[in-house]
């Protein structure tokens, strides 16, 4: 009978002596290594867990999620296979450890009788905010799927640069003419993606265009709004991909205001009659990717922050539309009366039940974000050839 190895994979390709720290080891921590263990312990993914107590065989739940399934989960989850949740101060943990006492369903982490303990249990495994050194940590991914989605989220402004498109930013948007609010951003966007540059003279011009925007304006019509939050979120991956501990420090300050900003705009957009033409189907589209997009970048930065998606109640709950094919194509347009939109959480359970199919790049986004790279990559179609390695079509 072969034997399992314990080892990472790291440490075992590498052949040096592995000291089994789940999720990350010591040695893959310090070379910022991604620390992925092939036969990972049940003890050790499930730290609650006592196997002498055990009645029955452990319920095994896929962790490769950002949302889970069902709708009424509570406070806690967790994003991608490996990912330890936590929270952001004692008095959360202590409301969690209560709602558990009542009964509520918090996935992924048994929690203990002892609330001090518990407390324990969840600091032990937030991820320190700096290196063994004292160095600012970069933000990145200890598992394939949070790595593909930090990866995806950082190139964005490096895309924007190139192509003058996002995936929440149709190239049709402007009519080929940014305003001065994405022209700025665009000349931000640009410098940042360089090597050298005067990085201190980058971030001073970033904060003054974003103080700029986010002071109150009156009479702007949907688009210029929509460029606003464009431009915010931009700043925001530049803020926290490229930039030092103030900037972090500075989007964390920020995120409540662009979180309120965007869902007024969304609310705005609703309310507002809609028209039957395809360019009126992409403004509305953008805003929400857009809105989508922010909020999946904060809970990103959360869970490496704070251990915990502090967003994800409002981010289930968010549109995504169930017709993409609209952005690739004006031809696809059909013109209907209502928006075709879902829940994301809606949006994530009816694509497990739908025949695979190729995936436009924002939709496989927000699918590796709650069900995992692995499983949508097994459930989906490749790009076509006759699309671009992003998975964009000519119009």
């Amino acid at each position: 009978m072969s034997i399992r190895r314990r080892s990472c994979d790291a440490c075992y390709n590498g052949r040096r002596k592995c000291d089994l720290s789940f999720p990350t080891c010591q040695r893959c921590q310090r070379n910022k290594k991604i620390c992925h263990y092939k036969y990972p312990s049940y003890a050790d993914s499930h730290p609650g867990f006592n196997s002498h107590s055990a009645v029955s065989p452990p319920q095994i739940v896929d962790q490769n999620s950002l949302c889970k399934h069902g709708r009424n989960n509570s406070d806690v989850y967790t994003f991608f296979k490996g990912e330890s949740t936590g929270s952001r101060d004692v008095q959360i943990r202590r409301e969690m450890a209560q709602s558990t006492r009542q009964g509520k369903n918090i996935q992924h982490l048994e929690l203990s009788e002892d609330v001090d303990a518990l407390e324990h249990e969840i600091l032990s495994k937030v991820p320190n905010f700096v290196g063994p050194l004292g160095e600012l940590r970069p933000l990145s991914g200890t598992t394939r799927s949070w790595f593909w989605v930090i990866e995806q989220l950082k190139s964005i402004p490096r895309h924007f640069v190139q192509h003058r498109e996002t995936i929440f930013m149709h190239r049709q948007l402007y009519h080929n003419s940014l305003p001065e609010t994405m022209r700025v951003a665009l000349a931000v966007s640009a410098t940042s993606i360089l090597k050298d540059v005067d990085r201190p003279a980058l971030f001073q011009a970033l904060e003054t265009s974003a103080l700029q925007l986010l002071k109150p304006h009156s009479s702007e019509s949907l688009l210029e709004e929509l460029s606003r939050l464009h431009a915010l979120t931009l700043y925001q991956i530049i803020r926290l991909f490229h930039g030092d501990l103030q900037q972090r420090i500075t989007a964390e300050l920020q995120e409540s205001v662009i979180a309120n900003r965007s869902l007024q705009l969304l609310q705005r957009a609703n309310k507002q009659s809609q028209g039957h033409d395809w360019y009126d189907w992409v403004l509305r589209e953008s805003i929400r990717r857009t809105v989508m997009t922010a909020f999946m970048l904060h809970d990103v930065y959360s869970i490496f922050r704070h251990g915990t998606c502090l967003q994800l109640p409002t981010m289930r709950i968010l549109p995504v539309s169930i017709t993409p094919k609209y952005w690739e194509s004006r031809s696809n347009y059909v013109s209907s009366d209502d928006d075709d939109t879902k829940t994301y959480i809606d949006f994530t359970e009816s694509w497990l039940l739908s025949p695979p199919r190729f995936l436009e790049p924002f939709e496989k986004i927000l699918l590796v974000a709650c069900k995992g790279l692995h499983q949508v990559e097994a459930l989906s179609l490749p790009v076509p050839y006759w699309m671009g390695k992003q998975g964009h079509a000519t119009l």
